[in-house]
């Protein structure tokens, strides 16, 4: 059983179809790629796989259809959404940011934290810091960190930078999995073409 299917996802702009019925699967430890110009429907399609915006088709986590198709219920499943601006609350510290992450789940543990810093040594050097203060790189490892503190177990992750892709790849060794979006296919990633509409 895949641990994410799409069937059908149309995501929707001012009532007309933006993408054409986008069907995937994505079993544990897999890295597939949404490829294709700007302009052809990248991010759209994975803020419409985390219930961001209209969309018509169905989202499956486990072969379990989910509704209400909500960021929020997405993230209580453990698809987390890593947008291309990477998300972080600029006023709140690293560490405030992290424990953000772990909302869905009611609350921060010491163990999470302790997992995320072990993973991300930076983060906990700059856990005193506000968030918009942050390098990009930075930035997106905080993002990462984030989905870690939710037990994301599908990452989606627009525009991430070969720094991510090195995380993402430990993370889909530990049985996560990743839908990606980018102008070029990382290696060794199951492609999935997007054209302008």
């Amino acid at each position: 059983m895949s641990l994410l299917e799409l069937r059908g996802l149309e995501p929707r702009r001012e009532r007309r179809a933006v993408l054409r019925s986008l069907s995937l699967t994505l079993d544990e430890g897999e890295l597939a790629a949404l490829v294709g110009p700007a302009g052809a429907g990248k991010t759209t399609a994975l803020r419409a796989v985390c219930g961001a915006v209209p969309t018509h088709g169905s989202v499956l986590v486990d072969g379990e259809r989910i509704v209400p198709h909500t960021p929020e219920r997405l993230a209580r499943e453990g698809v987390v959404h890593v947008p291309d601006d990477r998300g972080t609350l600029g006023s709140l510290t690293v560490l405030d940011n992290l424990r953000v992450g772990a909302w869905v789940r009611r609350g921060t543990s010491a163990r999470d934290l302790a997992r995320v810093f072990e993973r991300f040594p930076e983060l906990y050097e700059l856990r005193a810091r506000r968030a918009r203060t942050l390098a990009d790189a930075e930035q997106e490892l905080l993002a990462l960190g984030r989905a870690l503190m939710a037990h994301a177990r599908v990452l989606l992750v627009d525009e991430p930078s070969a720094g991510a892709l090195a995380v993402l790849r430990a993370l889909l060794a530990d049985g996560a999995a990743a839908l990606v979006a980018c102008e070029r296919a990382p290696e060794g990633a199951r492609v999935f073409e997007l054209a302008r509409p």
